[in-house]
């Protein structure tokens, strides 16, 4: 038998399943080729089929574990690099808006006469005490 290689998607261990057709016709028997770890296969009418369609899509690695290594602290530097550049313009961003709010004049709105107001207290119902604001809308 020739030889299953191990799952491209988990690493386990693969077989080979004869897989039998109904028992009321003369169908053929198909072949299951797959991980016993995950349950991923493929099945085909005939085991050499069964088996060249597995080994056709695992993959062996051909990377040393150095150099995956090398590959992975590669990334890490990568993504702490965007960090620290998403971190200034935060900052950037955080020292416009307190510069903003620095510019805007804040209105509190009059609860005797909704008129708004700088200060939070409505000068025009001072003016007037009467309970009329004149405040033009």
């Amino acid at each position: 038998m020739t030889e299953l290689l191990p799952c491209p998607f988990c690493g386990g261990e693969a077989d080979l399943d004869e897989i039998p057709g109904s028992p009321f016709t003369t169908e053929t028997y198909s072949w299951g080729a797959g991980c016993k770890d995950c349950n991923i296969g493929w099945y085909n009418e005939n085991k050499a089929e069964a088996i060249a369609a597995w080994n056709k899509r695992a993959v062996k690695l051909n990377m040393s574990v150095e150099h995956m290594n090398r590959v992975i602290d590669d990334l890490i530097n990568e993504i702490n690099a965007r960090d620290l550049e998403i971190a200034r313009i935060k900052k950037e961003l955080d020292a416009a808006v307190d510069d903003l709010e620095d510019l805007i004049e804040y209105y509190h709105v009059c609860n005797k006469c909704a008129h708004q107001t700088a200060t939070g207290k409505c000068e025009l119902w001072e003016k007037y005490g009467d309970g009329t604001c004149s405040a033009k809308w």
